[in-house]
């Protein structure tokens, strides 16, 4: 949670889209490295059980329905370099709702 200390996220709410969604990038970077270095310490222990090591991000990711993963994986996880991807699945109105709905989701649940 180091990223989050001086962080008021409170006012991260109240930001445009595309601000809040380069704080999402950045925590979720920030998060799998983390994650990969925590791994690593673990794994050079004898007790080491994989099992109990869910982080916050992951925990977010197994709440959202299978097209909300579709657009954080790609926004947030794969950085997909592909502008319109989302074309493909979606119109351009019903991907900004459903990318604002996520975004706001998961500013609630790190908050909490």
């Amino acid at each position: 949670m180091e990223y989050l200390q001086n962080i008021d996220l409170s006012k991260i709410r109240s930001l445009c889209l595309q601000k809040k969604r380069e704080f999402i990038f950045n925590y979720c970077l920030f998060e799998q490295l983390k994650d990969k270095q925590l791994k690593q310490k673990k794994s050079q222990t004898i007790d080491y059980e994989e099992d109990d090591d869910i982080s916050k991000l992951e925990k977010f990711i197994k709440l959202l329905n299978s097209d909300n993963q579709k657009i954080f994986f790609n926004n947030f996880i794969y950085n997909n370099p592909e502008s319109e991807w989302y074309l493909v699945y979606w119109s351009k109105n019903a991907y900004y709702k459903k990318l604002n709905y996520i975004v706001n989701l998961f500013i609630d649940f790190i908050n909490q």
